[in-house]
């Protein structure tokens, strides 16, 4: 157990956050207590964190739109971007319908992760013509089928 010089109350070791420089390697202060005080610090000085969150955006485009797409990745498919670029070796850097390389071809600068909406798992990386080709047929094999008939029929 551990005493929270704000508040006073003992609590176990899990309720502080790490800190290496700190005798037992702790907070002084426990999680609900450290974060009230940085709530406030933030309310009575905006200027310092807006102007150093802006500044540090302005100065790394690159790095936000990687953490952007990251945090998008963790949130819609579970995978982080090591996942993903396995996923694309694994591809050898092609769509898995089509086979393009080509960055054009799709709306963005990547491959799109195709996931089975109905169990959520990872069915491959697509370009986003394919991806949208599937998504407009309701990723139904009979329909999907039955358009590659129909083309086949009618040249």
């Amino acid at each position: 157990m551990k005493t929270c010089t704000k508040c006073g109350e003992a609590k176990p070791p899990s309720e502080f956050h790490k800190r290496k420089g700190g005798k037992d390697g702790l907070e002084a202060q426990c999680k609900p207590c450290h974060r009230a005080y940085h709530n406030q610090y933030k309310r009575e000085h905006p200027e310092i964190y807006r102007n150093a969150t802006e500044r540090w955006r302005k100065e790394h485009p690159e790095r936000m739109k990687e953490l952007g797409r990251s945090s998008n990745y963790r949130r819609v498919y579970g995978v982080d971007i090591a996942e993903y670029e396995r996923l694309l070796e694994a591809q050898d850097g092609r769509c898995a319908i089509c086979g393009s390389t080509d960055p054009r071809a799709s709306r963005t600068r990547f491959l799109q992760i195709d996931h089975d909406h109905v169990t959520g798992k990872i069915r491959g990386l697509l370009c986003s013509p394919c991806n949208l080709g599937i998504g407009k047929f309701d990723e139904d094999l009979a329909r999907l089928e039955a358009a590659a008939r129909y083309l086949r029929d009618n040249g």
